[in-house]
């Protein structure tokens, strides 16, 4: 009986002309579940999972190259040991990846530099990571409907603009990042100051990762996303992204046995699981932002 009534709910009772004149939490909460839950039937109607999928492929074709070209970018600034450090930090929860990748991209920059890497390599280095840009952004088109597709000319000047901006921002937030931990470590000896230091560097994650989400769904769709939709669809996604990445860490103990089983291999198909399960989260979100921006249609 219960089930029945949330079914009519979900499919009626909510939709109803009287609910559109509710004001206050219960209006609100009822706008933002009708969100929702058009969110979530757009999201299986429009084959996400499969993107969800392309997407996770195209990622793992691109991570090395986007990380080379960091890394070459840093070591003009002599900041490549911080991006090391940084990258590793970020990649706790796959630290086996994380060294994989950095030996990966310091491999292709020894390569690159010494002459070997020409030709069909550079080209496939450049076409893993437009792949990735492209793909993002089709998936978006089709969330937000967009039928007209950025002119060549275009394309090619605003991913390259992406190539080279991502990893100058990676850069930036790696130095902002020694920063704050300097001073914090300078106010060590005082012990309120100390102490509020710590909280805010352990707060920089949960609120990098809403401003990167806010970010992306402003910025990869070909259309005009207004910051204000964004907002609550991009702290959600940070919000998830965060959570995924604590059970990640903490799943390691329940995955003991399939790490005796597989070894170091096993790093590799748990990161696949991780960047797919982000992709979802990323992909949900991005419907969620179109609904909270075109509701009214």
């Amino acid at each position: 009986m219960n089930i029945t009534r949330i079914k009519y709910f979900l499919l009626v009772g909510m939709w109803k002309e009287e609910n559109d004149e509710r004001k206050g939490i219960v209006g609100r909460s009822i706008n933002w579940l009708r969100k929702l839950w058009l969110a979530i039937i757009f999201f299986i109607r429009r084959g996400h999972s499969d993107y969800a999928t392309a997407l996770s492929f195209s990622t793992l074709l691109a991570i090395v190259p986007v990380f080379a070209v960091v890394f070459a970018i840093a070591r003009g600034f002599d900041l490549s040991i911080y991006i090391e450090v940084w990258f590793r930090d970020l990649m706790s929860s796959q630290p086996q990846v994380a060294e994989s990748v950095i030996q990966l991209a310091n491999s292709y920059l020894v390569h690159a530099k010494s002459g070997v890497i020409i030709g069909i390599g550079l080209i496939f280095m450049f076409y893993s990571v437009l792949s990735l840009i492209y793909n993002i952004e089709h998936a978006f088109d089709q969330i937000w409907q967009v039928e007209d597709r950025r002119s060549p000319a275009r394309i090619l000047i605003d991913y390259m603009a992406l190539l080279f901006l991502v990893p100058i921002i990676i850069i930036l937030i790696s130095g902002l990042n020694i920063f704050f931990y300097t001073i914090a470590g300078s106010l060590e000896s005082f012990a309120v100051l100390g102490t509020m230091s710590k909280f805010l560097i352990k707060l920089i994650p949960y609120v990098l990762m809403p401003c990167f989400f806010i970010a992306f769904y402003v910025i990869m769709p070909n259309t005009k996303v207004h910051v204000s939709k964004a907002i609550v669809p991009g702290i959600i996604a940070g919000v998830a992204m965060i959570i995924l990445q604590y059970f990640y860490i903490h799943g390691q103990i329940v995955l003991t046995s399939y790490n005796a089983i597989y070894g170091s291999f096993a790093a590799l198909p748990l990161f696949m699981l991780w960047v797919l399960i982000s992709w979802y989260i990323c992909l949900f979100c991005a419907e969620l932002c179109y609904m909270n921006q075109n509701m009214d249609y």
